[in-house]
């Protein structure tokens, strides 16, 4: 058996849900040397798994003798993951790697009485797996609790990553994640708004992309504009942040101006 990322036998995970997520935390946990099984009620996702021989190493693994669960399904999915697992959970330590909002690893708690930790993704749709492997941060949500059992365990399974390891509390590392993912919208949706002016008035807004972004302080993301921010996680996320918002009546103006502004552009 390969070195795993304890430094020594190697960590035995599970992961449940096949998709983009889970199969580049699947695969670059594998690449560390640790055993990897899935779990996927998805036909198509199941074929998927096959295509990646890593993962034999871990197809026998027990359930009694998983170290780590790690959830990785839609986030409307998270709470039935828990109904159908929570007995397998007892015991166990369990990432959600959804986007979840504030509030959910507390329900999770109060009606499973499981300590659910909330390790959100950061990982581009088409670069997944490279942005799983060399990641700019690890967020990892937890009840203070569970601290001295979860932070040493997570400490060294993601010690080989070499990125900052940062230990909060559940409610913020899913704010974090809504948060990533609208203001990087907002990016987008800033460039768009310039276009639908300069277009106006026959300014090419992509040269003065190009020359705004020789300030340190104006970003590139978004610069290649012209096109609505897509995808799977950012138009979902803004809806999610600006219904938090609404039912804790809060001025969500900014972000209903950003969606507003992607509603017009093309696909």
């Amino acid at each position: 058996m390969v070195e795993g990322s304890r430094g020594g036998d190697a960590v035995r995970m599970m992961i449940i849900g096949a998709g983009t997520i889970g199969v580049a935390t699947g695969d670059g946990f594998a690449r560390m040397g640790n055993a990897v099984v899935f779990y996927d009620i998805d036909p198509k996702k199941q074929e998927t798994i096959k295509e990646y021989t890593v993962f034999t190493r871990g197809d026998n693994i027990p359930l009694d003798d998983i170290d780590i669960f790690f959830i990785c399904v839609e986030e409307w999915n998270v709470n039935a993951v828990f109904e159908e697992w929570h007995k397998k959970f007892k015991d166990k330590i369990v990432a959600i790697r959804s986007t979840i909002l504030p509030g959910t690893c507390k329900e999770i708690f109060d009606k499973y009485g499981i300590h659910a930790v909330h390790n959100p993704e950061f990982l581009r749709e088409r670069d997944a797996l490279h942005d799983f492997l060399y990641p700019d941060k690890i967020i990892i949500g937890r009840d203070l609790r569970i601290r001295d059992e979860v932070d040493p365990f997570l400490e060294l399974l993601y010690k080989p990553f070499n990125a900052p390891i940062i230990f909060t509390d559940p409610d913020t590392s899913a704010f974090l994640k809504l948060a990533s993912n609208a203001v990087l919208s907002s990016y987008i949706s800033i460039w768009n708004q310039l276009k639908l002016i300069a277009d106006k008035i026959g300014v090419n807004t992509h040269q003065v992309a190009k020359i705004l972004i020789l300030d340190p302080r104006i970003s590139k993301y978004g610069t290649i504009h012209g096109k609505k921010f897509g995808g799977f996680c950012l138009p979902k996320d803004m809806d999610s942040l600006i219904k938090f918002g609404r039912d804790y009546k809060t001025n969500i103006d900014l972000l209903n101006a950003i969606k507003s502004i992607n509603e017009v552009m093309p696909e």
